[in-house]
This record gives C-alpha cells, sequence and structure tokens, in this order.
C-alpha cells in the first residue's frame, strides 16, 4: 500500500520528537546541578521529559523492573545505543530506536533512552530511562495520520516513575494537532502489563 507524503511528514514528527527527549532539559546548568545530587544512582527525570509534559499527578508506587531484567535492558542501551554526552555535565545519554512496519501498514517506533552517570573505573550507573513507543496510521478515506504515543519514565533502579498516553493527529503536511497527555494510574495492572512490554522488547536477545 503506498501512503501519499503525510505519511513521511507523520514519520518526520514521530522521529523529531523521540529525538527531541533529552533537548527537553531544562536549562544545561540545571541539568548539571540534578545530575550532581543524584542519591543512589536514583533520579527524577525532568531533564527527559517529552513536550508537552503530562500533567501532574499524584505520587503513586508504580511498578519495578525484575533486577536482572532491568540490568539486561540496561546493558542493551550502552552495547547498541547512540552515546551522547550531556552538555556542562559528565553525564551521557544512550538512545536505541527500533521502527518496523506492521502487515495493516502501520508504523511503529520503539526507542529507550538511558540517563547515565560515571561511577568510576570506567564504568557508569543508570540514573533515569525513558520508554517510548510511537505508533502512526493512515486513513485513505479521511486522508489523516493519527499518532498513538506512549511515554514511561523509569528511575535508573527500574521503577516506573510516570506514565502517560497521547494521540496527535496529522491532517496535512502542514497542519498537525498536537494531543493532550493522559496520566496513566502507575497501580493499575494494565500499565504495569505496558510496562512489562517495554522491558520484554528491549531485553529480549
Amino acid at each position: 500500500m503506498k501512503i501519499p507524503s503525510l505519511r513521511r511528514t507523520a514519520l518526520a514528527v514521530a522521529a523529531a520528537a523521540a529525538l527531541a527527549l533529552p533537548a527537553a532539559a531544562q536549562t544545561d546548568a540545571a541539568f548539571a546541578s540534578a545530575l550532581g545530587k543524584i542519591p543512589s544512582g536514583l533520579a527524577t527525570m525532568a531533564q527527559l521529559k517529552t513536550q508537552p509534559q503530562a500533567p501532574a499527578a499524584a505520587q503513586v508506587q508504580g511498578p519495578a523492573a525484575p533486577a536482572d531484567v532491568w540490568q539486561k535492558v540496561f546493558q542493551t542501551a550502552l552495547r547498541y545505543g547512540t552515546r551522547e554526552a550531556v552538555p556542562n555535565t559528565p553525564g551521557f545519554s544512550y538512545l536505541l530506536k527500533e521502527t518496523f512496519t506492521t502487515p495493516d501498514g502501520r508504523q511503529v517506533t520503539q526507542s529507550v533512552n538511558f540517563l547515565v552517570a560515571p561511577a568510576g573505573n570506567g564504568k557508569v550507573r543508570a540514573v533515569a530511562a525513558l520508554f517510548v513507543a510511537m505508533d502512526f496510521s493512515y486513513d485513505p478515506k479521511t486522508k489523516k495520520g493519527r499518532i498513538e504515543s506512549s511515554v514511561f519514565e523509569a528511575d535508573g533502579a527500574g521503577k516506573l516513575k510516570s506514565a502517560f498516553h497521547r494521540t496527535d493527529i496529522v491532517v496535512s503536511e502542514t497542519d498537525s494537532t498536537d494531543g493532550t497527555p493522559v496520566n496513566l494510574d502507575l497501580a493499575a495492572s494494565d500499565t504495569k502489563g505496558e510496562f512489562d512490554a517495554f522491558l520484554e522488547w528491549w531485553s529480549k536477545d
């Protein structure tokens, strides 16, 4: 099935959103300050959130990744991810992304982005991680594209700290409507299931 240039536009929107995650940082100075105050390798992800950000949610305990699975995901990101230095800090980000097309023509992009800090002896430790799934579909009847996004934020130990869904509509090559982020209930089984799916995806051999 051949889709007009609207698909290219929508995919560009999705790619830009995924690649812009680290760029959603506050100031470099604020990032450096946050990185320098990380207690025991745990930190918030204020410097890696997407824009617009999800609305503030009540503090709820989220699920945690099994330690062995989390280490496997982390090592996968270190081995295959694109490393970028975080300006004015000793930290780095490791971005790993995969894109594929489903049998029904949907374009799906999965990404994981780790923020890491030096841990001595040439090693690094995870500070935080951001998992993003973007699903682009095109309706030939309406000639509109739809991007369904899931954004999950975890701390350096693999505990889920926040999660939201967002739906964007691409009307034309020059016109799109950004959806409103909708926070997910961290205690809900569906949220845990989606988080587990991210972990399974990035820990697979």
